[in-house]
């Protein structure tokens, strides 16, 4: 898992939408899907589920998803430490 994918999923759980994550990042909606599925096959764990019309993380899925912010909070700190120090913009990811 990529801190890519990592986004897309964070996104998915911010919009509470599969279809209005896709637009934001101009994907299609299977591509997403795509991801969800690839991290709940390595982690074991379901991290959406359909609450009507809005995607909810599951119980298990709001700890990975709080993990997940966690991670990408830790990668643009070190982005923005790693530009600092070099003088020029360092993106990650």
């Amino acid at each position: 898992m990529n801190t890519q994918s990592l986004q897309y999923i964070l996104t998915i759980a911010e919009e509470k939408s599969y279809s209005r994550a896709a637009e934001r990042w101009l994907l299609s909606q299977p591509s997403l899907s795509y991801h969800v599925a690839e991290l709940e096959k390595e982690t074991g764990v379901k991290i959406f589920s359909w609450n009507g019309r809005e995607v909810l993380p599951t119980p298990e899925g709001r700890k990975i998803l709080a993990g997940i912010d966690r991670i990408l909070a830790e990668e643009k700190a070190l982005a923005a430490e790693l530009s600092e120090l070099l003088g020029r913009k360092v993106e990650l990811g």
